[in-house]
């Protein structure tokens, strides 16, 4: 009789091992996500370097005979006001004035040029209100991280986020959107993805901070209030310097609104105001500075 050949049982992996498999993956997931909320990317490299070139020349004026100007701020300020040239050409020769914004900004951002800024020893700084609050989502965090990451294994140059040209950033202001309620929705989809809103956080606490220092240094701050379409303003409406937070009542920091209407048609999209409107909003402007 032909022997029998002993039936192997396929080995299976007891469920023991899966869940200590999954814990694993589920701690490390766990812990990535902990340092990744923690971790602090760098601002811009090539920002800073760009920026510090502009804050040279400011620093380079007759501090005796010149009102020196820093307007820090998002795309939002940008696009309200004139450039820095034209600016100062309505000014007169007595003002020198350095605009600078980030796209989706947070006060941190400038952070490697405040040092910079308090050199020039400005007559005033004017800070976007939205710097008084925003700060990065989450998901805002875990993209520049891996970005980071990216460049440092393999990037070449200066640290820039993005890939951004620069002097575009500062001066390039393109606009094609549209004022609508479903032009609302998707922009304020978008703002939730990369901002939150923390007037505790690490960005506004940071803001605070530089407000003292330049008060303590003998330069005035404004916080500047900036037009939004009608549709934007009634789906989220500004209520921050309705009611501005103790800590600049405290201070005493000025709140500059802009109060006279300003029509749906001096927008090209539903937070960006068009040349139209530019003109009309920096003239305002101007007459503050010289106030």
């Amino acid at each position: 009789m032909s022997r029998r050949k002993p039936t192997h049982m396929p080995w299976v992996t007891p469920v023991s091992c899966w869940l200590l498999t999954a814990s694993l993956v589920s701690l490390s997931v766990g812990c990535f996500l902990w340092a990744v909320a923690r971790f602090d990317v760098p601002a811009s490299a090539a920002f800073a370097a760009f920026n510090e070139a502009r804050l040279a020349d400011l620093s380079a004026t007759k501090r005796d005979s010149t009102a020196r100007v820093v307007m820090l701020g998002n795309s939002r300020l940008k696009y309200a006001t004139l450039t820095d040239d034209d600016l100062m050409r309505r000014a007169g020769a007595g003002t020198a004035i350095v605009r600078i914004v980030n796209n989706w900004a947070i006060f941190t951002d400038f952070e490697p040029l405040l040092e910079s800024i308090l050199q020039t020893a400005p007559t005033l700084i004017v800070l976007q209100e939205d710097l008084l609050g925003d700060g990065w989502s989450f998901l805002n965090k875990l993209r520049h991280a891996r970005q980071y990451v990216r460049w440092k294994l393999f990037g070449a140059g200066a640290w820039n986020p993005g890939v951004i040209d620069q002097r575009a950033l500062q001066f390039d202001t393109p606009c094609s959107g549209e004022v609508s309620e479903r032009a609302v929705e998707q922009r304020l989809a978008r703002t939730e993805l990369w901002l939150v809103h923390d007037s505790d956080g690490v960005a506004a606490a940071a803001a605070y901070r530089f407000i003292e220092r330049a008060l303590s240094a003998g330069t005035d701050v404004v916080v500047l209030s900036i037009p939004r379409s009608g549709p934007m303003e009634a789906a989220r409406p500004v209520t921050l310097l309705d009611d501005p937070p103790e800590a600049l009542r405290r201070a005493g920091v000025d709140v500059w609104r802009y109060t006279d209407p300003l029509a749906d048609d001096y927008f090209c999209d539903t937070i960006h105001i068009n040349a139209e409107g530019r003109e009309r909003f920096s003239r305002w402007l101007l007459d503050n500075l010289g106030g």
